[in-house]
């Protein structure tokens, strides 16, 4: 029974990294498709309007997502009630991002990046539903969603690839019709009644919430600020350089974000004892991957890189090792903030996550102003992520979390 039990834990652990995979290259995807065929200039603003978009999917994965990845352990009908009585909080959240979007693309001269306002409310419902796949056990239902969505990207890809026959319009165009046909998808194989306003679930609190979701959004605002900065102290060509370098770390930011996916539902029934031992060095992989990243891809062909950034790529590829090193440090701040988060540390988590986002803030400014270039950008971002690291380890190590985590994986040794 206890291997039987093994074997579905690390199929299902799988399948939601597969589709936390899926759900990324999606949106990715369309990003690169924009870069294929636009200026960088106008990239920069399309990047803009993105690390946007990524700051309201972040929020709502706080608020929504994790009190559902928490009532894991609850029965399947219970799940689906928190699931649609959190679509009124979804849709509240789109409404925010669109306006933001909305003043991004009209403000900048760009009125037609404001069709990406358009995905926001299936976009939003879709990811909230993804966590309610994986809190019922059926992950594989997402991965159905996911991939119908990211294989639309990935024909668009493939076209401009060849000839460059899809404008950016047409590009923002597709991505919002496969967000809606994506979350339309979901909530009927999953069985979720996504058409009545409720109440959302009183399971978890208010203050829980707000919490959790400023801890998502702002590992994504942060994205977005150093876009807006790099814009304004640097100019747009810099900041497409350095959203376009990020964009290829796609998969490194892929597997830190899946943590809590595998780690919450797990502990949420009693199983801390089968996460513990695995976690230090799949993180220690993921911070490899991301060196060899930074050091590898810039080594890659002019011609190889045209094809995935277009005329970003010549930029890019001076800030790569930089956010590397950034990636490599932001994997172990991953595993550290899972630990908290885990265990119901969110205040904590907050307070560290507002103290790596200000300093993250100020030396990009300081970086902006004074040499306002992308490595120079980049290189505070290298530092910022040390920096929050670190203090995530020592907030960690002051916790009865870390001796727990320490003892469990102990015991298996």
């Amino acid at each position: 029974m206890t291997s039987t039990r093994t074997r579905l834990g690390s199929r299902n652990a799988a399948a939601t990294v597969a589709d936390q995979i899926l759900s990324s290259v999606g949106n990715a995807l369309a990003l690169v498709c924009v870069a294929q065929v636009a200026a960088p200039a106008v990239f920069g603003v399309v990047a803009l309007v993105f690390a946007v978009v990524t700051t309201s999917l972040g929020a709502g994965r706080g608020a929504v997502g994790v009190p559902l990845l928490v009532a894991s352990a609850r029965n399947s009908r219970e799940i689906r009630q928190a699931a649609a009585r959190s679509v009124t909080l979804c849709l509240l959240n789109a409404a925010l991002c669109a306006a933001v979007v909305l003043g991004v693309g009209i403000g900048l001269g760009h009125p037609m990046i404001a069709l990406a306002s358009l995905a926001l409310p299936a976009l939003l419902v879709q990811d909230m539903l993804r966590y309610c796949a994986i809190a019922l056990g059926q992950v594989r239902r997402a991965l159905v969603s996911d991939g119908l969505w990211t294989s639309g990207m990935a024909g668009v890809f493939v076209l401009n690839a060849f000839n460059h026959s899809v404008p950016v319009a047409a590009v923002l165009g597709i991505w919002v019709a496969l967000a809606w046909i994506a979350g339309v998808l979901l909530s009927l194989l999953l069985r979720v009644d996504v058409r009545t306003l409720q109440y959302p679930d009183p399971a978890t609190g208010t203050a829980e919430r707000l919490r959790l979701a400023a801890v998502y959004a702002l590992d994504s605002l942060g994205a977005a600020l150093v876009t807006c900065i790099a814009l304004v102290t640097s100019g747009a060509v810099v900041a497409a350089a350095v959203r376009g370098a990020g964009t290829l770390f796609g998969p490194v930011a892929v597997l830190i974000s899946s943590l809590p996916l595998t780690v919450i539902p797990r502990l949420s029934r009693g199983t801390v004892r089968g996460v513990a031992p695995a976690v230090g060095a799949a993180v220690t992989a993921v911070s490899v991957v991301a060196l060899a990243i930074g050091v590898g891809v810039p080594l890659l062909p002019q011609s190889v890189g045209a094809v995935v950034l277009g005329d970003t790529w010549d930029r890019a590829v001076d800030v790569m090792p930089y956010l590397g090193v950034e990636y490599a440090a932001l994997a172990w701040f991953g595993y550290f903030s899972s630990v908290l988060q885990a265990h119901g540390q969110s205040a904590r988590l907050l307070a560290v996550r507002l103290g790596y986002g200000g300093f993250q803030l100020i030396a990009c400014v300081y970086a902006g102003l004074s040499w306002g270039t992308g490595p120079a950008i980049a290189t505070a971002l290298a530092l910022s992520g040390i920096v929050g690291t670190l203090a995530a380890a020592v907030c960690v190590r002051l916790s009865r979390v870390d001796r727990e985590f320490v003892s469990v994986a102990a015991d298996h040794e």
